[in-house]
């Protein structure tokens, strides 16, 4: 069921049209480097996110197996002075969105202040991303109409925005890149209309992956000439060991990150009729020679195993740091750092038998 939830979330999400995916890959905002110690603070998405693994998991993915650490601190803790992160995610919102501009200012005034501390206690140089507020969910009636307190989450979002210039952090609004998701949402994404589950914990790190990350919405595509050569403008993979005959074509594959988002694949010129692709030697998708001529999207098989398999051992780790053992986690970060370098896998189009009723 759960993967159910992802598969919906990812097409929702992601799916684009093909021709957009020629466009130049945006400059990331965020660039991760080997050493780096990632500090995330603000329960109402970093609670979440600690359990549901989705942020760290893209970030994880991005440093490539790089040596990276990343930590969900409070701060009253006193945590965050010792692990001198060297990147911050801030999510600091009030307890309740007033209205009016006494309210707002109360709330600038108290952000200055714990943005200054957490600078303080951060390493020297840090990085810091500072997120504005989520916008309330659509519920069906007779729930309130969440328009207009988005409007006054928008007046605080001005002030953080203000906060993150005049501190020289990079801000990202949050109302702006789900406002469309939370407002007409096909799969929820809160429990109660503010408290994230994990679709909207996953929507919100997809939504930090494109600024942040610079991250196309696909993590690869893939267009192969009759040939076998990869055309022009495809993005996010290596392929080797080509192969064509008139009954096959197969190359090997590697991923430039081990990603959860959608990838997309077309073939040209294939003989008529139905033809699968095998990864590693399963099918995971069959489509007519047309279908696979105007190109597929498809979010299953072992490269998106591999994704979950990264994120559910950073579920793990984080729940051994919840529980106090930090000591015990060296096995588990090692993993992490493992899982998420790419590996190669093997690709295969092989055509299917007419298994249509004999008359």
């Amino acid at each position: 069921m759960f993967q159910q939830v992802l598969a919906g979330a990812l097409l929702l999400i992601f799916l684009a049209d093909a021709t957009a995916q020629l466009q130049p890959q945006a400059r990331p905002l965020l660039e991760l480097r080997a050493g780096d110690r990632v500090a995330f603070l603000g329960e109402e998405v970093f609670g979440p996110e600690r359990e549901h693994g989705f942020l760290e998991q893209m970030l994880t993915a991005e440093a490539g197996g790089a040596a990276v650490t990343f930590r969900h601190l409070s701060l009253t803790n006193g945590l965050l002075a010792s692990y001198q992160p060297t990147v911050v995610f801030l999510h600091l919102t009030p307890e309740k969105f007033l209205p009016g501009a006494e309210a707002v200012l109360s709330f600038s005034n108290r952000m200055e202040t714990l943005v200054s501390m957490v600078q303080t206690q951060a390493a020297a140089q840090a990085r810091f991303v500072l997120l504005g507020p989520l916008p309330l969910e659509r519920r069906p009636a007779p729930q309130p109409d969440p328009g207009p307190e988005n409007t006054t989450r928008a007046g605080y979002e001005q002030t953080l925005k203000q906060v993150s210039a005049a501190h020289r952090m990079t801000f990202v609004s949050l109302l702006d890149a789900l406002r469309y998701e939370f407002s007409n949402p096909k799969q929820r994404p809160t429990t109660n209309g503010a408290r994230l589950n994990a679709a909207g914990s996953r929507q919100v790190a997809v939504a930090l992956a494109g600024p942040l990350l610079g991250w196309p919405s696909l993590n690869w595509r893939l267009s192969l000439e009759p040939d076998g050569a990869v055309q022009a403008g495809c993005h996010g993979q290596t392929v080797t060991k080509m192969q064509r005959t008139d009954q096959m074509i197969s190359f090997t594959l590697l991923a430039d990150k081990v990603a959860n988002t959608p990838c997309m694949l077309r073939f040209k010129s294939l003989p008529p009729g139905r033809h699968a692709l095998k990864i590693d030697g399963r099918i995971v998708q069959e489509a007519t020679a047309l279908e696979w001529q105007r190109a597929l999207t498809f979010t299953t098989g072992p490269m998106f195993e591999a994704a979950e398999q990264l994120r559910l051992a950073i579920v793990r780790k984080n729940a051994l740091l919840g529980e106090g053992t930090a000591s015990e986690i060296h096995a588990p970060q090692a993993r992490i750092h493992q899982l998420a370098r790419p590996v190669p896998h093997q690709f295969e189009l092989v055509p299917v038998a007419d298994s249509r009723p004999k008359p």
